[in-house]
């Protein structure tokens, strides 16, 4: 398939302008998407970059003379994902910082944040070594304020990796080859920072940093692509003011604690940069090992198992939803947390909060939850005993397809502390449009979600009964493993469910998927007050072996539909019929 393939235009934005998924309609766009044929216009947005993000970020690269940029949600969270890579790609590097005047706190706690042996040069105060005395693994960082790189008194410095963080864009960086990584802030025409940039031209690196931004999602909101005008950038030498919570901010936060029983919160750029940061702030050396409870969502279980990175092992266990006893056995002195999620997705199991936190509460273990499927209409998980609870405010919450954040909820104590520091150092906090956009959106979001259990229900219920539907994953259905749990702890069961066809066949599979679905759309995201659905191995695990598949507990054909909220739903139920009814043999099938 060529690049200008008209199904390219069949990809179309859910959302409007700032849409975070876009529809994929047929099999073989999916096929050609993950099998690297060609790239897609839209899609999820951590995964698949905007097109105004695409060229926003093409031409801040041609102006400042280097190969690649990647933006961020702020520049000390651009600088921070860039060290933590490098810095973690070999055991044993040596971080040096050369700098000028006193280190302020900040920068302290900012470094320290990286969690690497950092050795500290004032340019002002001491000669520098000589070129000899630098080693090829030493990652060499220069905090240097102005544009000009021809004020770096680091010319002959060319063994170590060489970064400089700077509060300005360079005029160009093609003529300074020993500069391999320049990072700044992003600003609006008025000099008010909005965002931070990677610069590099080494592409292996930059290709990888890539990848890995879409997975920890400290991204950069699209919405702030028309206010980053880059003839306007290189001229912007000191950044007005920076990224800090607003009044629409502070009421988002107190709306959401109230809603889950939780004394504070933090918002962040996307729900997998929440998860990120808890994972960053929880790990240390003497605590490493993470415990997963439950089959959980394909981004979640990739950044704990540490896959995203080739060669890249973390300390994790995967322990069942009911296996208790392998939880207890398998918490010990090296145990930094146990993640587990409400509802787990896709398969609907429900992890019983209560018994989980018990057995991590006695051993002084952090429980975090990811309550994204649930909501706290259905589910208050810090009154179960959880330590932290997360979101993707992408989801239920907004409920527009237009909007991208994630949230933190927790009570005060020391975990809040950590994390409080954490998201200030690194100014996580997601931007001003992205706030003013989810809190439009609060106030029906308890009329909204009664609707999504309503039709979640009648959707499950329509598909157990169905004779094209062979196996149904939601909590709701009471043959389900985890409908006894999820009476006990819940008050609502959401709207997420996969499913299986009894034949399941190539062909079969591909006519049900590409047929019509009447009103029911077909994109990777939940939590749209539109019904969407997907095929869910496919988009989320395309690359996995049917080994790895039953280790998960689906097949490569698992179906997921995430019902909306739509008053009436009998127009979905028309659809469901409509392409269910060519999962049937043809004579001669079988």
């Amino acid at each position: 398939m060529s690049a200008d393939s008209p199904l390219l235009d069949l990809n179309q934005p859910i959302g409007g302008e700032f849409g975070i998924t876009a529809e994929l309609p047929t099999l073989e766009l999916i096929h050609s998407f993950r099998e690297g044929k060609f790239p897609l216009r839209y899609g999820y947005y951590r995964h698949v970059d905007h097109p105004k993000l695409k060229t926003l970020q093409g031409d801040l690269a041609e102006q400042c003379g280097v190969s690649h940029a990647r933006l961020f949600c702020s520049a000390h969270a651009a600088l921070y994902e860039l060290l933590r890579l490098l810095a973690h790609e070999r055991k044993g590097r040596r971080l040096l910082v050369l700098h000028s005047g006193e280190l302020t706190p900040e920068w302290s706690e900012r470094l320290a944040l990286v969690r690497a042996e950092c050795v500290f040069l004032r340019l002002d105060a001491e000669p520098l070594p000589e070129a000899s005395e630098w080693s090829r693994h030493d990652l060499l960082l220069v905090l240097h304020k102005g544009s000009d790189p021809e004020t770096l008194p680091l010319q002959e410095v060319g063994r170590g990796t060489l970064m400089v963080c700077s509060d300005a864009l360079p005029p160009s960086l093609e003529n300074h080859p020993h500069i391999q990584y320049w990072t700044a802030p992003v600003s609006d025409a008025q000099g008010a920072e909005i965002g931070g940039v990677v610069l590099g031209r080494v592409d292996r690196v930059m290709s990888e940093l890539h990848e890995l931004s879409k997975q920890r999602g400290a991204i950069f909101s699209t919405r702030l692509v028309p206010q980053a005008n880059p003839k306007n950038l290189a001229s912007v030498a000191n950044i007005s003011t920076t990224l800090t919570a607003s009044v629409t901010h502070q009421e988002i936060r107190r709306i959401l604690t109230e809603m889950d029983s939780a004394e504070n919160a933090l918002l962040y750029p996307s729900g997998m940069a929440a998860i990120t940061m808890i994972l960053d702030a929880l790990r240390t050396v003497e605590r490493p090992k993470m415990i997963m409870v439950g089959t959980l969502y394909t981004d979640t279980y990739g950044l704990l198992r540490g896959s995203v990175l080739k060669g890249r092992t973390l300390d994790w266990e995967w322990v069942g939803v009911r296996d208790l006893k392998q939880l207890e056995q398998g918490i010990d002195d090296r145990t930094a947390l146990v993640f587990t999620e409400t509802i787990t997705n896709p398969l609907g199991d429900v992890s019983d909060l209560r018994a989980v936190s018990e057995l991590t509460r006695g051993h002084g273990v952090p429980l975090v939850v990811d309550n994204t499927l649930a909501t706290p209409f259905n589910c208050l998980p810090l009154e179960c005993g959880a330590d932290l609870v997360v979101y993707s405010t992408a989801k239920h919450f907004s409920g527009t397809n237009a909007h991208r954040g994630g949230v933190v909820l927790f009570r005060e104590g020391t975990l809040a502390d950590t994390l409080r520091r954490q998201h200030r150092v690194l100014q996580m906090e997601i931007s001003e449009g992205e706030a003013s956009c989810l809190l439009e959106c609060l106030p029906d979001f308890p009329e909204r979600m009664a609707q999504f259990n309503t039709n979640g229900l009648r959707v499950a219920q329509f598909l157990r009964q169905h004779p094209a539907v062979k196996e149904v994953y939601f909590p709701g259905l009471p043959d389900h493993s985890g409908h006894a749990t999820s009476q006990r702890l819940l008050r609502g069961t959401g709207s997420v469910i996969s499913w299986t066809l009894h034949h399941d066949h190539a062909d079969s599979f591909q006519a049900v998927y590409d047929g019509p679905w009447g009103p029911v759309r077909k994109a990777p995201t939940l939590g749209s007050n539109e019904t969407l659905m997907c095929p869910y191995a496919l988009v989320a695990h395309y690359h996995a072996t049917d080994e790895e598949l039953l280790a998960l507990g689906f097949p490569r054909t698992l179906l997921r539909i995430a019902v909306g909220c739509e008053p009436n739903l009998n127009e979905v139920l028309a659809g469901l019929e409509t392409a269910l009814s060519r999962a049937f043999p043809q004579p001669g099938q079988g």
